[in-house]
């Protein structure tokens, strides 16, 4: 609906991803790892249907694998996702949800991209056994239990902070880069050239980790989203209180 009005001109400014309007607005079939070239991408296409991409935020809404801090030890001091190819078969068991598990672009090729391979055997085999298809929510809280070892998540979500779960770095750039970033029709910036400078300085806050505590604070202690934003907003001196 948000994408309608934009195109449709009947609104004037949202923020979006990247990787959402690559994928399912704009209908290309495989996303650009690289945020830079990705939010370039979408900026020349979106050209055409008048509407200005700003300065992307570095906070990167996509896939990832993440375990918990308290087994990265026993898992050979595990931080990427390429490391999980050195472990034992039995230490190689995931937590996903069922779309990801089924996507095209979803788990068996990223495990395809790190050299594993789902049943079968040899080195990088992973025995179907070791995959529990979860519930989008129950994949963060399976993960800490320790059900499995590698929970897929999303990499703002706040129940990795409040979990005390580690995401593992994906060194072979197989996830799509989701950095949100402003969208403004053409003509309203146009018409007020002064709205990029505004977003530019709000753009550069935007990070995983201030994502991560401002959606813990929905997410785990219940809050409202829009009080959440406000309070951050007048913390980081943008507005003040009346």
């Amino acid at each position: 609906a948000v994408r309608q009005l934009m195109t449709g001109h009947d609104a004037d400014m949202t923020y979006e991803y990247t990787g959402t309007a690559w994928l399912t607005f704009m209908g290309h079939k495989q996303g650009i790892p690289d945020k830079t070239k990705q939010w370039q991408a979408v900026k020349d296409e979106d050209a055409g249907n008048g509407l200005t991409w700003l300065k992307p935020a570095p906070m990167n809404n996509t896939y990832a694998f993440a375990v918990r801090k308290e087994a990265v030890k026993d898992l050979g001091g595990i931080t990427k996702l390429s490391q999980i190819a050195d472990l034992p078969a039995d230490q190689r068991t995931f937590c996903v949800e069922s779309e990801f598990n089924s996507r095209a672009d979803g788990f068996k090729p990223m495990l395809a991209k790190y050299g594993l391979t789902l049943g079968g055997s040899g080195d990088g085999a992973i025995p179907k056994g070791n995959v529990d298809i979860l519930d989008t929510g129950t994949v963060y809280t399976a993960t800490d239990r320790g059900t499995c070892n590698f929970g897929e998540v999303f990499t703002t979500d706040g129940r990795i902070k409040s979990l005390g779960l580690q995401v593992l770095q994906d060194d072979r750039g197989f996830f799509p880069a989701y950095n949100v970033a402003p969208v403004l029709s053409s003509a309203t910036l146009e018409k007020y050239p002064q709205l990029e400078g505004i977003y530019d300085q709000i753009s550069p806050k935007l990070t995983d980790a201030v994502l991560q505590e401002l959606n813990r604070q929905v997410d785990v202690e219940g809050r409202e989203p829009a009080d959440v934003a406000f309070e951050w907003m007048v913390k980081e001196g943008f507005i003040t209180k009346p």
